[in-house]
């Protein structure tokens, strides 16, 4: 995406979703999709064109969306490990409907580079794989021992660098 100067530039904007109906100041606690209208609403604000695989989209088994959203409600999703969880925000603030769109603008490009990825990784797949014994005839040596997978003392790491 090179000359870009923010993930909301796109050459076609028709494709990328947009935002049409303000949050307000009320911090949302729910977040729907209407998968006929390609329609997020978020508490009372709605942003349109947002396909289906942007709003399907998961990373490590989680949806994208989903956790972005529960992450910012009044009451935060997720667990609780320190006294700064307890720092949440009080009111929604225009920033977090940029970041939103930008999210929305991020997780469309991803969607639309599938298919360049997956022939990129055809691609890989087909070809030669490289063996230890290429590896080792380039010079490189591998461990043998336990001894050898031991990190390196303090004192050495310093000598190193």
């Amino acid at each position: 995406m090179e000359g870009l100067s923010s993930v909301l530039d796109a050459k076609d904007m028709r494709s990328m979703p947009q935002y049409d109906i303000p949050v307000g100041v009320e911090i949302p606690e729910t977040v729907e999709y209407d998968e006929t209208t390609r329609i997020i609403k978020l508490g009372k604000g709605q942003w349109s064109n947002v396909s289906p695989a942007v709003w399907d989209y998961t990373v490590g088994g989680r949806n994208v969306i989903d956790s972005w959203v529960g992450y910012r409600r009044a009451k935060p999703k997720g667990r609780k490990s320190s006294p700064l969880d307890q720092i949440n925000e009080v009111s929604w603030t225009p920033e977090l409907s940029q970041e939103f769109s930008e999210l929305l603008a991020v997780l469309t490009h991803l969607v639309s580079m599938e298919p360049q990825q997956a022939e990129l990784l055809e691609q890989i797949m087909r070809t030669e794989l490289i063996t230890n014994a290429d590896l080792q005839a380039q010079g490189v040596s591998f461990s043998v021992t336990n001894a050898d997978r031991k990190p390196r003392l303090q004192e050495e790491a310093k000598t190193i660098f």
